[in-house]
């Protein structure tokens, strides 16, 4: 599971920041980070278990296939997102990072 080096930083600036939605499209960061042999893929500010693979393009696949779902629950509206930090930010607070992929959603 990936750990976050700064925990007070982070909470921070989730409880006060939300995303910022340009041209109505959001950008949402996949974090991948090594910790020992294997990969983990995760979304900062989605509450999720990490995807866990020694393969870093199966363990992207399977995060955005994970994340298909959860998003269309934000796209309808039954939940709003959540802020998504800036990639110098992620890889301030998360150790080990490793690839920083962003999907752009647009919102209607």
């Amino acid at each position: 599971m990936a750990f976050v080096k700064n925990y007070f930083s982070i909470n921070k600036t989730y409880s006060e920041q939300k995303s910022e939605l340009k041209d109505n499209k959001i950008s949402i960061p996949l974090v991948f980070t090594k910790e020992k042999n294997n990969f983990h893929g995760f979304v900062p500010g989605i509450v999720m278990t990490d995807i866990i693979d020694k393969n870093l393009d199966i363990c992207k696949q399977r995060l955005i296939d994970y994340l298909k779902d959860i998003i269309k629950v934000y796209l309808k509206g039954e939940k709003q997102f959540p802020y998504f930090p800036d990639n110098e930010t992620i890889k301030k607070d998360f150790d080990g990072v490793v690839l920083i992929k962003r999907i752009i959603v647009k919102v209607s």
